[in-house]
């Protein structure tokens, strides 16, 4: 996490302000809702939240973006590759691809040939 350096871009990246501004959020689509429903008619309602969630999605994306570090890519990427379907077949495929000698590389004598034809 950065250091929370007063105003600027270090405020936007604490998660803990984008909780605050997502409870603020809601909190005031209630009560901007219950004016209107009660004393001010119109679609004012819908654009103001609108604009304002737009601006909550930046933040949150502001966010998700400064909170990435490289164990958070590494425990990812070993996630994707866990959660795969074909993990079996992709492991095999990686142990297997030496790219060169046909002699440690089963797939190279087939590599550039076209498939062999049914029955002959």
């Amino acid at each position: 996490m950065t250091e929370a350096a007063p105003g600027g871009l270090a405020r936007w990246r604490d998660p803990r302000r984008w909780k605050w501004h997502l409870l603020v959020y809601a909190a005031a689509w209630v009560a901007l809702y219950v004016a209107k429903s009660l004393w001010l008619p119109g679609d004012w309602f819908f654009w103001l939240m609108l604009v304002w969630a737009a601006a909550l999605l930046v933040h949150y994306l502001v966010v998700k973006t400064f909170s990435v570090d490289e164990s958070w890519a590494d425990a990812r990427a070993a996630d994707l590759r866990m959660r795969s379907y074909d993990i079996k077949h992709v492991s095999q495929v990686i142990d297997s691809a030496v790219d060169g000698d046909p002699e440690t590389d089963p797939a190279a004598p087939r590599r550039g040939r076209p498939p062999p034809r049914g029955g002959r």
